[in-house]
Parts: structure tokens; C-alpha cells; sequence
């Protein structure tokens, strides 16, 4: 076959219209595969219970005809008829975990569409867990390859701190043997960053010889050049909630220290925080001195927030308190996307860390240390000042990582040593 023929079915319970940054990877994903000329099928989880309507926005526009959520939303069941929906579950997919009921939805819903497509590979994307358990099965019955991505620690019990109690921390009797079936029985494994498949490797040793580490894409965009116009502030923009295990606190005092260090320059400066509200993701003390130059911005969709990154001068990461930064933030593929430089508040010893110092990019800081952060945002201010910051942070070199040209290199090459792309 050529790459033009190649059928890949895929299971991501968080795909699109989902607002979050996973689901905005896989759609990412999901884009450069079509783009490729590779027919990709997503077999995703409609939640109205957290939104009212579940409708692609514009820029999710091409993934309509590949999109299949199941279940459908049905009337409300009776508690007899759910127990039976979830007895029927768990002698379908075998596992009596989280998810199980969505799990047999999309398991019969890819029968279906197996049917008409004959597809060539399956691929499942976590978070959640629960995305993979229809693709074991899947694969089992069809004899296909199966690439499960491990987007984050599986299972989560097993998280550092401040995400969980660490490696050690199994998970329940039933979440643990469906990992360990699933790390074993898969044709091959994809991890975002070498820390998290070395970390998963102490519960998983066999992943080490069976896994491709590719980092989140970032796609290809429209503008032709990487060239930063100095506007008249300089803005630093944060994407995404706090989550309570990632404390901007330090941030706040930096921004402070920075204010003090230019007291004639205050009015240029600005700190947006995308997607939070003051009465219920940021809660977290504002000193008096910053206030006036804080925005907190509250959610909108993902093309607008798009709009907002690519007007900001440098985009910022922050990080939990991590002994090791196992993670790569799925955020940094849209910062790389919008082109500009990037301030990363990391542990010391992390994936974001190695990225940046070997690739460049922005500037990496501790992510505990405010005068660590402060010294970082000098850096930029004064590279923005000068009028160089396109050239002192340039992107080339993280776009070669983690770009839409190299992350479909390695797809094509983990096909072709499935045998399914020639």
C-alpha cells in the first residue's frame, strides 16, 4: 500500500469539541494524518454532562466526517437498565473499571466500522485510561496492529508528587492488571518524553525495547516568518487552569521583583492568565504592588485563544514541583504552533528543562525559585526591549523536535515496521 491508502482507526475518549489541551493534540494529530493523505477514524466521548452542546468549532471543521461519538445521548435510563448496561460491559471488555461502558459502545462501534473500512492499524491516545480498553479488545478479535499512546502515567496512582504518592502506589487489583495486559499484548507503544517511558519502564520494563517517544505535534502554520513585532507591551501569556498542584506563587512574586526592577517600565508590562476566572480556577493571592498588570482572561475557544497566544510576546509553561519533570506540557505543541518564545517554570531536572536548554526556544527557569523566575523574565524583557527577541529565542530548533514534519516521520516509520505502510 501507499501512504495514501493506509486505514487507521482510532480510540480517544478526549477529542474534540473537548476543551482541553489532549484534546487538542489528538485533534492536532488527527489533522496532520488527513493532511498526509492517511483516512483516519476517531471513535471519541460526547460529555454533555459537562457541556450543552458538543459541536466542532471552525477549526475543528475537517474531523467532522472522521468523528464518531458514542454512546449517543440517551433519555435517562431506569437504575435497572444501567445495571445491566454495566453487567453487559464487563463481560464484553472484562475489566470492572472506570469507562467500561463507554468501552463497549466504541468497541461495537468500530466492528461497524471495520466492516466498511477493513482498517490497516489502531491507535488509542490517554488521558483516559479507558481509551485503551477498547482497542485491546479490538485488536484481539481483528489481528490488526494496536500503537497505544500513554499520554500520561498508567496507572495515575503511580504519579509523582504532587499528582499522586509515586511509582510504588498500585492502583487497584483490576486497573493494574489491565495496564500491565495492555503493555504487554500491544503491537507497539508511544510515549510523549524519554522521562516518562524510563519512568513507567520500573513497572514496565518491556516498554523500553517496544516504544517511540514522540512529543506532541505542532503544527505547521501561516505565517511566514518567526519575526516578533515589539508592540507596545510586553505581554507574557499562560494557557490553562491551575490545577491546585501547580502553584503560579512564586510567578506572582517574580512579576513583583520585575515591577520593582523597571518602576518606570510597569505600564508595559502584563501578565495574561488564559482561561481562568477570579471566583473559581485562580484563587491564589495577588500581591497589591502586581495587580494592575495581572489579566485574568476568562475561557474561550480554541481558535480565539489561538488569536491570543499568537498576539502575546512570549508564552509561558508552569510546572508542578516535581523531584524529575517526567511530563512534556501538551500546551507547548500550541505555543511552538503560535511562534513565539517560550518562559518554562520547571523543575530543574525535567523534559521541558532538556528541551529548551538543547533545543533553545525561551528560557527555562526553577519553578519554585521566584528569583530564579525573575532573572528569566529580565532576560526576555530585555531581549524584547532591543528589539531581538525572534532571533535571541528563535524556534527552529524545538520545531525540528516536536514539529509537524518530524512527528509524522516517526508515525510513518513506526508503520512501516508494523508492515502496514509501504
Amino acid at each position: 500500500m501507499n501512504t495514501s491508502t493506509i486505514k487507521i482507526l482510532m480510540f480517544a475518549p478526549w477529542f474534540p469539541p473537548h476543551r482541553s489541551s489532549e484534546a487538542h493534540t489528538t485533534g492536532n494529530l488527527v489533522l496532520a494524518m488527513l493532511k498526509k493523505g492517511w483516512q483516519v477514524d476517531v471513535v471519541s466521548e460526547p460529555r454533555y454532562e459537562l457541556f450543552d452542546k458538543m459541536e466542532l468549532s471552525s477549526y475543528w471543521t475537517k474531523l467532522s466526517p472522521h468523528c464518531y461519538p458514542v454512546p449517543i445521548r440517551k433519555t435517562q435510563q431506569s437504575a435497572f437498565h444501567s445495571y445491566i448496561d454495566k453487567i453487559k460491559a464487563l463481560l464484553t471488555m472484562k475489566y470492572p473499571i472506570t469507562g467500561t461502558s463507554w468501552a463497549r459502545y466504541a468497541y461495537k462501534k468500530a466492528l461497524k466500522l471495520h466492516e466498511q473500512h477493513n482498517y490497516d492499524v489502531v491507535l488509542s491516545r490517554s488521558p483516559a485510561t479507558y481509551g485503551h480498553i477498547p482497542a485491546l479488545q479490538f485488536s484481539k478479535k481483528t489481528k490488526i496492529p494496536w500503537v497505544p499512546n500513554w499520554n500520561d502515567v498508567e496507572p495515575a496512582s503511580r504519579s509523582p508528587y504532587p499528582y499522586s504518592l509515586g511509582r510504588d502506589n498500585k492502583a487497584d487489583f483490576w486497573t493494574e492488571l489491565f495496564v500491565q495486559n495492555a503493555l504487554n499484548v500491544a503491537s507497539h507503544h508511544t510515549l510523549p518524553s524519554k522521562r516518562l517511558l524510563d519512568y513507567m519502564s520500573y513497572w514496565a520494563p518491556d516498554l523500553i525495547s517496544n516504544s517511540t517517544v514522540i512529543p506532541h505535534i505542532a503544527l505547521e502554520n501561516d505565517l511566514d516568518t518567526d519575526k516578533i513585532e515589539k508592540g507596545e507591551k510586553f505581554t507574557i501569556c499562560h494557557a490553562g487552569i491551575f490545577d491546585g498542584s501547580r502553584d503560579p506563587t512564586p510567578l506572582l512574586l517574580a512579576m513583583q521583583m520585575l515591577i520593582q526592577k523597571y518602576p518606570n517600565r510597569s505600564d508595559k508590562i502584563e501578565l495574561h492568565l488564559l482561561g481562568n476566572n477570579f471566583n473559581s480556577t485562580f484563587d491564589y493571592p495577588i500581591p497589591d504592588y502586581v495587580r494592575n498588570i495581572i489579566k485574568v482572561l476568562p475561557w474561550c475557544d480554541y481558535e480565539q485563544s489561538l488569536s491570543i497566544m499568537k498576539r502575546s510576546t512570549v508564552l509561558m509553561v508552569v510546572e508542578a514541583d516535581m523531584k524529575e519533570g517526567i511530563m512534556l506540557p501538551a500546551k507547548l505543541a500550541d505555543y511552538v504552533h503560535c511562534r513565539r518564545p517560550i518562559l518554562s517554570l520547571s523543575p530543574p531536572i525535567g523534559t521541558m528543562h532538556d528541551l529548551i536548554v538543547d533545543h533553545g526556544g525561551g528560557v527555562v527557569a526553577d519553578c519554585t525559585s521566584a528569583d530564579d523566575i525573575m532573572m528569566a523574565l529580565g532576560k526576555l524583557y530585555s531581549s524584547w526591549e532591543s528589539g531581538r527577541l525572534d532571533v535571541d529565542y528563535a524556534l527552529h530548533g524545538i520545531d525540528a523536535v516536536i514539529g509537524e514534519h518530524a512527528v509524522m516521520s516517526i508515525y510513518a516509520g513506526i508503520f512501516s515496521g508494523l508492515n502496514v505502510l509501504k
